[in-house]
């Protein structure tokens, strides 16, 4: 008996993944220096609020003054005592320091930079320990 095997047939269409979309390059940059929580709602702000991802990119060497290795964590959050619907971005700062230091480095951070932001940004963005 023999057994005949069918020849490999190919498809003339293959079924390929979805084209991946680059992420501006703004947003490209603060994933290499913060860490997102719930991925895809951070890159979806950020290009959203491109303004956001740039001032991220200004604060963060700031904060390693402040804060030296330490991670900070990016999520989004929803401001409920606003009269509409807002979404925010919170930077958490994950610190060893004592309680005392790290609010006295946090204030120190606001005071000599943050403040200074235009007011617009510290309704996109959020700074807070962790």
């Amino acid at each position: 008996m023999d057994i005949t095997i069918p020849p490999i047939v190919q498809e003339t269409s293959p079924i390929q993944d979805p084209p991946v979309s680059p992420l501006p390059q703004a947003v490209a940059d603060v994933a290499r220096w913060y860490i997102f929580r719930e991925r895809q709602e951070v890159v979806n702000f950020l290009t959203e609020h491109e303004k956001a991802a740039n001032a991220l990119l200004a604060a963060y060497p700031r904060l390693q003054g402040y804060f030296p290795h330490a991670p900070i964590y990016l999520e989004v959050k929803a401001d409920y005592d606003a009269p509409e619907e807002r979404f925010y971005l919170l930077a958490s700062i994950e610190t060893n320091l004592s309680p005392d230091e790290a609010l006295k480095r946090l204030a120190g951070f606001d005071d000599v930079w943050w403040l200074d932001r235009p007011d617009d940004l510290h309704d996109l963005l959020l700074f807070s320990l962790k």
